[in-house]
């Protein structure tokens, strides 16, 4: 069993892996959805599916595609022509998809094939897809040429991996900068952080991935609103696929007062000119979750940049005008190393320098340092054999003071990974992990956005596959050199296009 670390690469405004599909494998992007669970791209034949990072999957190219069949479709379908399995995914603001069940081999991978390592196929699994045939909307504007669902269900690749032995746990993170980022599968990546790992309980056992959000601070002061309001109906939902952050609208008064309060400026979410020292000077948002669990969401993470810095244009991206409950989007996720540990029930937060090349550098460093270390071991020279009785020194005499006892040496106690709590505490306290290295990213905020609504469950028996609590988390073996520190500077969004628009962009649903 293994722990997989994947780069991603940035989209329009959400974050894109790369699979590969069939025999010979062909590359497909996917944006990584942790508000839905199935993964769909458009195949061979799909009318006026738009253009994106790559061709429309062949499958006729794949000697291992088969089709999926009734009566053994997957989740809730229609029976299509020719037996074909059917189904589909509509969103709130207009975006859908429809397509037909395929099973054939899948991994993910690097950039090209031919970068991505024996070990990334090594994981490859047959792997139940939508072959999407139409689609709408976004999708068909969107970089990306299609979605993988991430959320706690037995149609997600994590879940799959897991059950059939190829990971070690059934937890992975996402950690996203504005020029991309890492996800890691089957474990955690410790050199990513900056800060201690704290977790809090994910409240749900299948579906999505739902934190106790108990306040919100402005500038290190409460908006002073009560718990319940934020944990309505669906509850607070960490949601990569989503490009912005949406918060109810029973806490809008009490966000716009104390903001009004520290920058004496309107909230709204329309342009604003602003100077980089104000933009310098811009409160940063604290989410407290349950256990006392912290994230600071900072200017360049809430705000979308114009590209003229000299006060063209800065659009804040936090909305409060969701009905009930919240979604945490990928803004909100910026800048941190984020673990959904479905294993030991739980979602993590730590502060972290997510850029791809900075962590391969820290790598190789580490294991440079320590080829070194195990040379210097190897050639160091033996210790010199005790004398023989007849030149040992005479014992102490009366006029010889004897050497005194040497101090015992201390023992080190055995640190811990934290446990994940079984079951979800009335009040769970925080738990930290150890760090690896100390870094800050320079980030830049994202564009545009998506929010959908499903037309079905999301995790049709995501729990089953759990495994036990409390378990270890695997981490990669090195140590890091630290990574190098590089200051925040707000740089330019990509707003230039209509698909742009302030949509939300991944499913999720009331009851989801």
């Amino acid at each position: 069993m293994v722990v997989e670390e994947v780069p991603l690469i940035p989209g329009y405004g959400t974050h894109i892996a790369y699979v590969y599909v069939g025999t010979p494998p062909q590359r497909v992007s996917v944006i990584l959805d942790t508000g839905s669970h199935f993964t769909a791209f458009p195949c061979k034949g799909c009318k006026a599916c738009g253009d994106h990072t790559d061709s429309y999957w062949d499958f006729d190219l794949s000697s291992t595609a088969t089709l999926t069949k009734c009566p053994d479709c997957h989740g809730n379908f229609n029976c299509g022509a020719n037996q074909r399995c059917v189904f589909s995914q509509s969103y709130s603001e207009g975006s859908s998809w429809s397509a037909f069940q395929v099973i054939d081999k899948l991994y993910t991978g690097l950039t090209t094939l031919q970068d991505t390592p024996p070990d990334d196929a090594a994981l490859s699994i047959d792997f139940m897809f939508g072959c999407i045939n139409s689609q709408t909307g976004l999708f068909n504007t969107q970089l990306a040429d299609g979605i993988m669902g991430m959320s706690v269900s037995e149609f997600t690749l994590v879940w799959q991996l897991h059950q059939k032995g190829l990971l070690a746990q059934e937890k992975f993170s996402l950690c996203f900068d504005y020029g991309g980022g890492v996800m890691v599968l089957g474990g955690v990546e410790p050199l990513l952080r900056t800060a201690p790992m704290q977790y809090t309980p994910n409240l749900h056992d299948e579906g999505w991935f739902t934190v106790d959000l108990q306040d919100i601070l402005i500038g290190g002061e409460s908006i002073n609103v009560d718990p319940a309001q934020y944990n309505r109906g669906k509850g607070v939902i960490v949601d990569s696929g989503t490009t912005d952050t949406y918060l109810p609208s029973a806490c809008a008064d009490g966000f716009r007062a104390q903001w009004q309060a520290l920058t004496g400026m309107a909230y709204d979410n329309k342009p604003m000119k602003l100077s980089k020292a104000q933009f310098a000077a811009l409160p940063t948002f604290t989410f407290v979750f349950a256990g006392g669990v912290r994230v600071d969401v900072k200017p360049e993470a809430y705000m979308d940049v114009a590209a003229d810095h000299d006060g063209a244009g800065y659009t804040p991206r936090m909305y409060l005008d969701e009905r009930d409950g919240a979604v945490l989007g990928a803004n909100f996720m910026r800048d941190h190393d984020v673990v959904f540990d479905h294993a030991n029930k739980r979602v993590g937060f730590a502060p972290a320098n997510c850029d791809w090349s900075a962590l391969q550098a820290a790598k190789t460093a580490a294991a440079d340092a320590a080829a070194a270390a195990a040379a210097a071991a190897a050639t160091a020279q033996p210790e010199p054999e005790p004398p023989a009785p007849s030149e040992r020194p005479p014992p102490a005499t009366m006029d010889t003071e004897p050497p005194s006892d040497p101090a015992p040496a201390e023992t080190a106690s055995p640190t811990k990974l934290p446990a994940g709590a079984q079951g979800v505490p009335a009040t769970p306290a925080a738990t930290q992990e150890p760090q690896a290295t100390e870094a800050a990213a320079t980030a830049e905020p994202q564009k545009g956005g998506a929010d959908a609504a499903s037309t079905e469950e999301p995790a049709a028996g995501g729990g089953e596959g759990g495994g036990a609590t409390g378990t270890p988390e695997p981490t990669v073996e090195v140590t890091p050199e630290a990574i190098p520190e590089a200051q925040e500077t707000p740089a330019p969004g990509l707003c230039e296009t209509e698909a742009d628009a302030l949509v939300k962009v991944t499913a999720w649903a009331d009851g989801y």
